[in-house]
């Protein structure tokens, strides 16, 4: 998905879920995006490319990324990811509560005035540590044995006191306000994909330059405007032919592309298949 995300990752009964994601088997990239929850992915196997608010990083097997709730995040690779996820409501670990434990600690990371530093790596002096809490958390939500739930409300407690302990988590920094444009936009081309989008209509958007606009959407998503629409429309044509009997012709037009062909050319490209074969999970 892109953007701010639609998926439901956390309800009242269930304000948690477990992934195991592969890239690029299960999808070819997860695009910039967004959602309330909190995330955190332990890489098993591979490298790539994270963004997590302004921070870009080269991640491999053995590191921890943590996302802090609604903060913009990516991940790209030239050759493949596996990694455990999780993502899960703040509120599941008591962010409604009038504590001094949440007023103090849990609720800051809610309303973005504290934001998680994202990566730990294998050199860092607390890894082993951070890396038995996040290995444990997994191990709970994969094996879920009577009274789990308990169980993964302290360790992620545990994770959280050792963040703090470490200075992983810090004050929010003004980079926030900045990627709020980013967001703008984003969110403008979740509700307008189907039809015909002009970069200058998000510059207008974002109250900048054209020329200006376009160099700031590549610096923070990493790919050009032009592209990140291409590819969100493909992602949703995807979507449609997994989840519908719409003909191809008809997904491709409802998916923003006016011309059959150049959505064919283009969607064997990004996925490595033609349409038919990806609805038929020939990839």
């Amino acid at each position: 998905m892109s953007q701010k995300e639609n998926k439901l990752h956390s309800t009242q009964l269930k304000p948690f879920s477990f992934y195991y994601c592969r890239i690029p088997d299960d999808m070819p990239d997860v695009a910039l995006h967004w959602h309330p929850e909190i995330e955190i992915n332990m890489l098993t196997e591979g490298e790539g490319q994270y963004q997590v608010g302004d921070s870009h990083i080269h991640a491999k097997k053995g590191d921890i990324i943590i996302v802090t709730p609604n903060i913009l995040h990516s991940v790209y690779t030239n050759t493949r990811i596996e990694s455990n996820t999780f993502v899960g409501s703040m509120d599941f670990i008591g962010s409604t509560f009038y504590d001094k434990a949440s007023v103090s600690y849990i609720r800051p990371i809610i309303n973005g005035a504290k934001v998680f530093s994202p990566l730990i790596t294998e050199s860092d002096e607390y890894y082993n540590e951070i890396s038995e809490c996040v290995s444990r958390l997994f191990e709970i939500g994969n094996k879920k044995e009577d009274f789990y739930e308990l169980m993964l409300k302290s360790e992620l407690y545990r994770l959280i006191y050792l963040l703090y302990s470490y200075g992983k988590i810090k004050v929010q920094n003004d980079s926030a306000k900045r990627l709020d444009k980013i967001k703008m936009a984003l969110q403008y081309i979740q509700e307008n994909y189907q039809e015909e989008l002009r970069v200058s209509e998000l510059a207008d958007l974002c109250h900048f330059s054209k020329a200006y606009f376009m160099s700031f959407f590549r610096k923070n998503v990493g790919i050009p405007c032009v592209e990140y629409i291409m590819q969100f429309r493909l992602k949703k044509a995807g979507e449609e032919l997994k989840s519908t009997d719409k003909s191809v012709s008809e997904i491709a037009f409802d998916c923003g592309f006016r011309n059959l062909s150049n959505f064919n050319r283009h969607f064997k490209e990004y996925f490595g298949v033609v349409p038919k074969d990806f609805r038929n999970n020939k990839i």
